[in-house]
């Protein structure tokens, strides 16, 4: 499930902006910057052979709902990638 939250989260920035909708828009160029981050982050999640430590899974998946986060929010160019790096070196 976190894994899917990860993918769609990448899909909407891979989307042309859509109008009027009640989703959130997610910042794209965040998103797209981290892209490569989070495909190794899907892939580890997706990988039941490898166990990942909770406060791993809650990291990343306070940083799919946090509405206030740099997925969703305006930041410092970076920011996000900074934050999905730190899961994947975790994980890793």
């Amino acid at each position: 499930m976190l894994a899917h939250g990860f993918e769609r989260l990448l899909a909407d920035a891979r989307r042309p902006p859509r109008s009027l909708t009640a989703r959130i828009p997610v910042q794209r160029d965040q998103v797209l910057a981290a892209a490569p981050e989070i495909e190794r982050l899907i892939d580890h999640l997706h990988d039941l052979a490898r166990p990942i430590d909770e406060h791993v899974m809650r990291a990343a998946r306070d940083l799919l709902r946090d509405g206030a986060g740099p997925s969703v929010m305006r930041a410092e160019p970076g920011a996000l990638l900074r934050r999905v790096r730190r899961i994947v070196d975790a994980v890793e």
